[in-house]
């Protein structure tokens, strides 16, 4: 844009512009590293996935318009950016299942709140993000119990949360469309 307007703009300067402008913006919050280590463990995860019949070739279902509730089984459990068997109470994790309807961040607006329950645990679901196309991650705390990998499993959506979201997320649109010629 800059060179379309005729102004100099240095590489290495529009390139630590446009970083610092991603996580700025929530970009780096939503999306985390772009490529890289990241991307291939997950892919190759999903890959292996798919392989044992655990997921669709297309990866996870993911449709958050119908259910606030969906049933399924712990596909994958990671905890410090590396796959384990289990949680504990306390655990910072994130938890892939074949199915979701968890909303993920998109277009400014926030993802969905809620918890993931089992026959005797439960974690609470802070967030979601898609590392790879096809890999939905459900964000959150282990606040009860000992989640596994492969345990069965029922993902809830903090429902009223939702709509308070989907009533507030226009204003910030409002106000942006008459600051934008402005500014």
């Amino acid at each position: 844009i800059a060179r379309e307007r005729g102004l100099e703009v240095e590489e290495e300067g529009f390139r630590k512009a446009m970083e610092e402008h991603r996580l700025a913006s929530g970009a780096g919050k939503a999306f985390g590293r772009l490529g890289g280590e990241d991307a291939v463990f997950f892919n190759e995860l999903k890959k292996r996935l798919i392989a044992a019949g655990d997921l669709p070739s297309e990866g996870v279902l993911h449709d958050p318009y119908d259910e606030s509730e969906r049933l399924g089984r712990i596909l994958a459990l990671l905890a410090d950016g590396r796959e384990v068997r289990e949680a504990a109470a306390g655990d910072e994790v994130e938890v892939l299942l074949p199915v979701s309807g968890f909303y993920l961040e998109s277009g400014g607006q926030v993802a969905d709140a809620g918890a993931i329950q089992g026959k005797d645990w439960e974690i609470e679901v802070q967030d979601v993000r898609r590392p790879v196309a096809g890999m939905l991650l459900h964000v959150g705390e282990v606040v009860r119990g000992q989640p596994k990998t492969g345990d069965e499993c029922r993902a809830v959506i903090a429902i009223q949360r939702r709509l308070d979201v989907r009533r507030n997320h226009p204003a910030p649109h409002r106000l942006h469309a008459p600051l934008q010629p402005v500014l």
